[in-house]
């Protein structure tokens, strides 16, 4: 009685499996299709990924050995082809090297301009991003282009900005060269008397601020007392271009 009492409960629980495999088996079958095909692409993206990455390296080492024999045009070339294939740290990054190269052996500084200001559009972090906006914003400041150089780097000397002092030394210099006199001195003062400020960027401001007092004196001008507080740069801090000597030791 007892076998019989089991066989029956057997035979119940098959039925019931084979009625739930006959009504969820087929999502259930499709469900492990796609996990299946969803594993196979993303090892396939891996794989494609490493392919890319091992090429854009080779690329790139090439690109520096060209700069090292003395053949800019090539190297330059290379790092933008990078730029084209590469994923978007890598690209910035190339297309930054390429700018450099532009500044320091062609003396192309339109070319390097453009290259900066792509660059910052496809870099990843915040502090990369900044810099090549940085970079880009000495040159304009270098080319005379002052007005355009503290649009770009409003955003970049804002409280806690990578290059936060950098940026609002060049915002000084671009206040002074386009008039702005007394903006400019501000920017120095506050630079020169902020605590925490790097001491060499302190110590060009504390210059500036002696060559423009001296310059007032010559003119017979009295020099005005500037107010040091933070308050007065709260709303209004953009940016300037001796300072990217310094941008790579911030």
């Amino acid at each position: 009685m007892v076998d019989f009492i089991n066989e029956v409960e057997e035979e119940l629980r098959k039925e019931d499996y084979n009625k739930f495999l006959r009504k969820f088996g087929p999502y259930i079958a499709g469900i492990i299709a796609a996990i299946i095909a969803a594993t196979g692409y993303i090892e396939y993206r891996k794989a494609q990924d490493d392919r890319v990455s091992r090429s854009v390296s080779a690329t790139y080492t090439d690109a520096m050995d060209l700069a090292g024999d003395g053949d800019i045009d090539g190297a330059i070339a290379k790092y933008t082809a990078i730029a084209e294939k590469a994923p978007e740290g890598y690209s910035g990054l190339s297309l930054m090297r390429a700018a450099a190269l532009k500044v320091e052996q062609q003396d192309d500084l339109e070319g390097a301009l453009a290259l900066y200001q792509q660059a910052a559009t496809t870099l990843i972090q915040i502090r990369h991003i900044h810099f090549a906006k940085l970079r880009a914003a000495n040159i304009l400041a270098t080319l005379g282009r002052y007005e355009e150089a503290l649009a770009l780097t409003a955003e970049l000397s804002i409280e806690g900005a990578p290059f936060q002092y950098l940026a609002m030394e060049l915002e000084a210099l671009s206040l002074l060269n386009i008039g702005r006199d007394t903006d400019a001195q501000a920017k120095y003062t506050y630079l020169e008397n902020l605590i925490g400020v790097p001491p060499t960027i302190a110590a060009r401001a504390a210059r500036q601020m002696s060559l423009i007092r001296v310059d007032q004196a010559l003119a017979g001008e009295s020099v005005e007392a500037v107010d040091t507080s933070v308050a007065p740069f709260t709303d209004d801090i953009e940016t300037s271009p001796t300072q990217t000597s310094e941008a790579g030791r911030e």
